[in-house]
């Protein structure tokens, strides 16, 4: 998406959100706090703001991944734990 289309011409206003994106907010909220902001950005966007992957680019994605990283052992926890 081109920036114009996403950002309102009235400051930095975020139109949309990408589901991936709140899938990962959600596996960053540890905390209770962390967890009630992450489901107030998710309640501020309607439905059809919210950005989805179809499952043809989520395979494609996966495949990639894989193809990357393997079997993802090699990696370290980059939440910390």
């Amino acid at each position: 998406m081109h920036a114009e289309g996403v950002l309102g011409g009235h400051g930095p206003v975020v139109r949309f959100i990408s589901a991936v994106a709140l899938l990962e907010l959600q596996l960053g909220a540890d905390t209770p706090k962390r967890k009630k902001a992450v489901d107030q950005l998710h309640q501020a966007f309607q439905s059809g703001r919210v950005l989805g992957l179809t499952p043809t680019i989520l395979d494609h994605a996966g495949r990639l991944f894989r193809t990357m990283y393997g079997n993802a052992s090699g990696l370290t926890d980059r939440l910390g734990s």
